[in-house]
């Protein structure tokens, strides 16, 4: 009989599926368990991070409670209590992206502070820190963090599928118009959100599409994008602004985000505006027509994409009566009105690029989210270039 010196090896047991089974339920459980712990460390670190940065950077108390807003596609956003003399106070923070320029901000900040200097009252201020600034920058972060007033309010709403009644279109409207108007006379001192105005931001889409469709991408948003690309660069390129209605357009600082999500309400009315970091000088027309798409589209079943006119005429209506009993911004003229339904169609492409970029951008995105996001857009495009007539006959009844 053979003989094998084994003394140096190690025998591999036999095991049944019974065994095996269990044993890889115990790595799965383990593997929640890590994940859970990873989680737990990163929320414990953030706490302690927003918790120093607070007490340190600023005079207002010290920390009690910080609850993560969740919602936002951009930044990071907080809501915290502090204890000072007695008193519990709250405050909302913001944590912005890596990359966003101190300008920008600045041009933000800027913005809040003149708005609610010049009748806005619904603003939230951005809060000085001890060194004089309305932001930091930790030396051992990336990020910029800034803290605001709390607005008080309830959050009854999201940007997509919103569902308002006319009462809230209403007060919505007269909000929007109370923004633009507080806004006049705005010095930005040099500062600015760096992108380009809309009118010739867009043109530069077309490119970008076409970039887009030759990614090698195989998921169900690619496939639906690459069946509409050519319908999105013709409306691109046939939607164009006559330069010379363009140059009699208002530019104002544009909130650029305006929509039901964005806004705190009690009841049907509008008590509280925020989220200005999209703003920037731009046409006055382009963030009416943002708002509208925001505002006046349906996302429900076999309706979504289409446009809301009767709410539509609800919301300019308030917005031009609003203008006109403040008498300061004049409202939309013959030449924002005659061009409104080719911005609607502007308006609603930048959307759709914005959310080809996001999902393109970012390798983690939800591939369903964002194909019901994009789904919706195309359909409110295609509903824009069916419906020219509706849309014109809807524009008639708007007050001048």
């Amino acid at each position: 009989m053979l003989k094998m010196d084994i003394s140096k090896m190690r025998r591999l047991p036999e095991m049944n599926s019974g065994k095996s089974y269990e044993l890889s339920e115990t790595v799965r459980e383990l593997g929640k368990t890590v994940t859970n712990l990873c989680e737990s460390l990163e929320n414990i670190f953030l706490r302690t991070q927003l918790a120093e940065l607070i007490e340190h950077y600023y005079d207002i108390g010290k920390i009690k409670d910080i609850y993560e807003v969740f919602g936002g596609y951009v930044n990071r956003s907080f809501v915290f209590s502090v204890e000072k003399s007695g008193m519990t106070n709250f405050y909302f923070l913001r944590k912005y992206k890596k990359g966003i320029s101190e300008d920008e901000i600045q041009f933000e900040h800027s913005l809040i502070n003149h708005c609610i200097a010049n009748g806005l009252s619904i603003g939230a201020g951005a809060i000085e820190n001890k060194r004089g600034s309305s932001y930091v920058k930790p030396a051992d972060s990336r990020n910029f963090f800034a803290v605001y007033e709390f607005l008080e309010g309830e959050d009854k709403f999201a940007w997509d599928n919103p569902v308002l009644n006319d009462r809230q279109y209403a007060s919505a409207a007269e909000a929007f118009a109370v923004l633009h108007n507080s806004s006049r006379n705005f010095d930005p001192k040099g500062f600015q959100r760096h992108e380009v105005k809309a009118a010739d931001l867009v043109p530069t889409f077309v490119s970008i599409f076409r970039e887009y469709a030759e990614k090698e991408l195989c998921c169900k948003l690619h496939s639906y994008f690459l069946e509409h690309i050519d319908d999105i660069v013709k409306v691109t390129e046939k939607n164009l602004i006559p330069e010379g209605d363009l140059k009699q357009f208002p530019l104002i600082p544009a909130h650029y985000d305006f929509h039901p999500g964005n806004l705190k309400w009690d009841g049907d009315q509008v008590v509280g505006i925020f989220d200005f970091d999209w703003s920037k000088i731009d046409v006055r027309l382009f963030d009416i027509c943002m708002a509208l798409i925001y505002f006046c589209t349906n996302w429900k079943d076999l309706k979504d994409g289409e446009f809301k006119p009767e709410q539509c005429a609800i919301f300019l209506n308030k917005y031009q009566n609003k203008l006109k009993s403040l008498n300061g911004l004049q409202p939309l003229s013959e030449t924002e009105l005659k061009n409104l339904h080719i911005m609607l169609a502007i308006a609603n492409v930048y959307l759709i690029k914005w959310e080809l970029a996001e999902f393109y951008s970012n390798p983690d995105s939800n591939v369903y989210e964002y194909l019901a996001y994009l789904k919706h857009n195309i359909r409110v495009m295609q509903w824009i270039e069916k419906h020219e007539d509706e849309i014109n006959s809807m524009i008639e009844s708007v007050v001048r």
